[in-house]
């Protein structure tokens, strides 16, 4: 179709998703050396690229619908034994590393069996710094890994793949200047896996996450404030 439309170079990706998670992949018209990829990757380089995720987080809720935060905690990488794959830690002496994220609804996931029910959270984020496995990390960092992360959160794990087979964490939205300096966005809805996952749980009202924030206050590393 590209070859039809006179681009005979093809595309170049100028983005990353990490394997198991969906959403938009940005791509430009033309191979590495074109004007359009190189003019995108300068706009990432320089955080001039907004992209928004939605993840399902664990281990609490975050606040009630609205609450918002940032978080700035350092991020370092380092290869797994198996030589081609990276984890990534906490560490003073990492790359900056900044995440921006809103509370958009609250779940709770009844009892099944033996396992007690849990309270969630879908959260909107936008990173600031575009580290590998960033928001992955920064939520488990918290004690909220997001829902069926099989490096960040083992614990629970078995417990989250009963009812969501994959990562939970969905690039919904990228945001940049197209080749003619005109903003344009790139969007793709939540896929209907994550969206039959979330038909599973049952939405919390205020009332009971005002208590339950009452009673379990989040971790100083993030800074919230309720939304105006």
């Amino acid at each position: 179709h590209l070859e039809s439309l006179g681009y005979a170079s093809g595309v170049t990706r100028v983005s990353r998703l990490d394997a198991p998670t969906s959403g938009v992949l940005l791509m430009a018209v033309g191979d590495g050396s074109s004007a359009s990829a190189n003019f995108a990757l300068a706009q990432f380089a320089g955080r001039m690229v907004t992209k928004t995720y939605y993840c399902l987080c664990a281990g609490g809720l975050l606040g009630t619908r609205g609450t918002s935060g940032i978080i700035c905690t350092p991020l370092e990488e380092s290869r797994c034994s198996d030589g081609g794959s990276y984890t990534v830690c906490v560490s003073a002496s990492g790359n900056e590393a900044v995440t921006t994220f809103q509370v958009m609804s609250c779940y709770q996931q009844i009892s099944i069996g033996a396992s007690p029910s849990e309270n969630l959270a879908l959260v909107a984020v936008r990173p600031i710094t575009g580290r590998t496995h960033q928001i992955r990390v920064h939520f488990a960092t918290l004690g909220r890994p997001l829902v069926s992360d099989q490096l960040y959160g083992r614990q629970s794990l078995s417990r989250h793949t009963a009812w969501c087979r994959r990562l939970f964490l969905h690039c919904s939205r990228v945001s940049l200047r197209d080749i003619d300096g005109a903003a344009c966005s790139a969007r793709a809805p939540l896929p209907d896996d994550l969206c039959s996952a979330l038909g599973t749980l049952s939405r919390v009202d205020e009332d009971q996450v005002q208590l339950s924030s009452r009673s379990r206050r989040t971790t100083s590393t993030t800074h919230e404030r309720r939304a105006a």
